[in-house]
């Protein structure tokens, strides 16, 4: 992984997915990929790296949080884009997921259980979601970098610097579908559904699922 300029200089390189949960605790966004936390370790990158190196067969985990959010990291992984762990890990929440690969940047958000907005970079033909579609247009406007459109409209980055350090590690094997994900205490929370610029407050909480 090389690093660029700025906090996201990083995320020219591909090969990663990232996901980033609101106010969910980093076993509960453990447990939703099915990692086993009895396994889990807390491990630097270099560590992580020889210790649970990235592998055919399933994804190495790091987790560790960002103010009020949990960040999940990838590195070669893909468990990150599936729909069903979004939706897991949105549930009760909100989740974003940003994945590089080799032609292809993929960005989804997800707030209690539902698709908002996913889409690829630069390909307006894959658009969906209920919308609003907030994220595309603030992908745009930053020259096409959905990791800069993230921290235009909700204030955080993911430096190089947090992921060289310690965070939580583990590993899981290949993703099975996940039909009742492990449920936390709600938070008391204000989150996307009422999105405000950095250095305000939304106002509004999403729908229950099924609402």
């Amino acid at each position: 992984m090389r690093a660029g300029e700025g906090p996201w200089g990083w995320t020219y390189d591909v090969g990663f997915t990232l996901t980033l949960t609101f106010e969910t605790a980093p076993d509960v966004v453990l447990a939703n990929y099915r990692a086993d936390l009895e396994e889990v370790r807390l491990l630097t990158r270099t560590e992580a790296l020889r210790d649970v190196p990235p592998r055919p067969g399933g994804s190495q985990l790091r987790v560790g949080q960002v103010d009020s959010w949990t960040v999940c990291f990838e590195e070669f992984g893909t468990h990150g884009t599936r729909s069903d762990l979004m939706a897991a890990l949105s549930f009760g929440s909100e989740s974003f997921s940003y994945s590089a690969g080799y032609g292809m940047k993929l960005f989804q958000y997800y707030r209690a259980g539902r698709r908002i907005e996913s889409f690829e970079r630069g390909m307006p033909s894959t658009l969906r979601g209920e919308g609003p579609h907030r994220f595309w247009i603030a992908t745009a406007e930053n020259g096409g970098q959905p990791e800069l459109a993230i921290t235009s409209q909700t204030g955080i980055s993911v430096p190089i610097e947090f992921l060289d350090g310690p965070m939580l590690t583990a590993w899981v094997g290949d993703p099975h579908i996940i039909s009742n994900p492990p449920t936390a205490k709600m938070p008391n929370m204000t989150p996307l559904g009422g999105i405000a610029p950095p250095g305000q407050t939304p106002t509004t909480r999403p729908p229950a699922p099924g609402a």
